[in-house]
């Protein structure tokens, strides 16, 4: 609208200047070199008009000729860009698919046509990932460093070579150079904590805690255990370093913060107990036993008054007063009994145990309990054939590939997860005896119960994650 009006306009002006100039008649004269020429002004302005628009028609096509290679290199360039762009894509769904030789060809087409753009990179070091040539691909990740838009999907890339061939000093290289390009990612925070906890860095783990946290690349709950886990493992390294004092420091720093964290309450109570601070000790289990009782929490406690059998078995009475609707108090208790030789109170919790949770520990005290009492062998060989069949015992599983342990490891033994094990029963298998008269040979029921004295270890065959 505005170009129609500003040429009428125009238009416009011309009319009223050729009228002006027709009503205003005058006479111009030219004389140069002895040449003459007369002619009106009207004349005179039309040949000025007429040579303006010769010259800018002629300006116009030398400019068009003077550009033409450019725009014609121009085009070129861009038809180039758009099928290297085109190959590029065809690479990259080649690679999602699979299709190697589709996506090598592909990334040397893309490669050609573009140059070394960053994707061109990356199709040809995933060409060479599915092709199996880890050479060529670690290559092409390096060649990404040297450009700043690409070091970090190369050092990406380069940490993913080095898990592959299990070179986790280089690994936690490349995740440190990573965080301190892009600190606030998710992926540099856990693959740098995973690699700093596998190695044992501690404190440059808990740095790395602390940055997740903030980015919320972690919760502040989960956040917390794995600072209490950090302390945790510091503290046995502090200990067996020989700086107990340290160690206790650590391990009820861990126990502060996270007051359900079985490990570190077990550690911070010994360590008290060993260094004669057994009510500190006691109210530090009493905490943590309210809050999910366990035979470790059981151990430490009962072992607070040395070897004084009654002694142990009047503390572990009133930590089963503190959880009653839990056998693992009852089962300690019932145990201590029997070790204080007091019959009647150890069937009397025993008992209980049984109403509460029928677990094959808890037939296997009662069996013990009958052969130390009146030296019944048949009864007891009835409770192991019970414990045969009774449910199995809680124990630390890990939750990613199932492995069962009796201790807590900050890695699974199996398959490597960082905190993955967690205090539960597994599932029931039934430890049923081929022929009831091998409950009597002490091989068999070694067999079928191992030591009374601590929860059972399962060894099994892990569950493929």
């Amino acid at each position: 609208m505005l170009k129609v009006a500003l040429y009428l306009v125009a238009v416009g002006a011309i009319c009223i200047v050729a009228v002006w100039l027709a009503a205003h008649p005058g006479s111009v004269v030219i004389q140069w070199e002895g040449v003459r020429i007369d002619t009106s002004l009207l004349v005179m302005g039309l040949g000025v008009a007429a040579l303006a628009i010769v010259l800018a028609v002629l300006f116009r096509l030398w400019s068009w000729l003077r550009s033409r290679p450019h725009r014609m290199a121009e085009r070129r360039k861009e038809q180039r860009r758009r099928h290297g762009y085109r190959a590029l894509t065809h690479g990259l769904v080649a690679a999602a698919a699979g299709d190697t030789r589709e996506a090598k060809n592909a990334a040397k087409a893309a490669e050609g046509l573009l140059g070394e753009p960053p994707l061109t990179m990356l199709l040809a070091a995933q060409a060479a990932q599915l092709e199996g040539d880890d050479v060529e691909a670690e290559r092409q990740f390096r060649l990404m460093l040297e450009n700043p838009e690409t070091e970090f999907l190369g050092l990406r890339g380069l940490m993913v070579q080095a898990e592959k061939r299990g070179d986790h000093a280089r690994a936690r290289e490349l995740a440190e150079r990573a965080f301190k390009l892009r600190p606030s990612t998710p992926w540099v925070q856990r693959h740098l904590l995973g690699e700093q906890a596998a190695s044992g860095d501690w404190a440059g783990a808990m740095k790395t805690v602390d940055a997740a946290v903030k980015t919320g690349t972690l919760t502040h709950e989960q956040g917390r255990r794995d600072r209490a886990i950090f302390l945790y493992q510091q503290a046995l390294e502090a200990e067996e370093a020989g700086d107990r004092r340290h160690a206790l420091s650590l391990a009820k720093d861990a126990h502060d913060r996270e007051p359900n964290f079985i490990p570190a309450t077990v550690l911070a109570a010994r360590l008290m107990s060993e260094d004669g601070k057994t009510r500190q000790a006691a109210r530090l289990v009493d905490l943590s036993w309210t809050n999910g009782p366990h035979p470790r929490l059981a151990a430490v406690y009962g072992d607070l008054d040395g070897a004084d059998s009654m002694k142990r078995l009047k503390r572990l009475e009133h930590l089963a007063t503190l959880a009653p609707d839990s056998a693992e108090g009852h089962v300690a208790a019932g145990e201590a009994a029997i070790a204080a030789e007091m019959w009647g109170k150890a069937r009397e919790h025993l008992e209980m145990a049984r109403t509460l949770a029928p677990t094959i520990r808890v037939y296997r005290l009662l069996s013990r309990l009958e052969e130390a009492e009146s030296g019944d062998s048949e009864a007891a060989r009835r409770w192991l054939l019970m414990a045969s069949s009774a449910a199995p015992d809680p124990v630390w599983l890990c939750d990613r590939c199932g492995a069962a342990s009796a201790v807590w490891h900050v890695h699974c033994g199996n398959c490597g997860a960082f905190d993955s094990m967690t205090w539960r029963s597994p599932p029931a298998t039934p430890l049923a005896l081929a022929h009831p008269e091998e409950a009597e040979e002490p091989n068999s029921a070694e067999t079928v119960v191992e030591a009374a004295d601590g929860p059972p270890t399962i060894e099994h065959q892990p569950a493929k994650a």
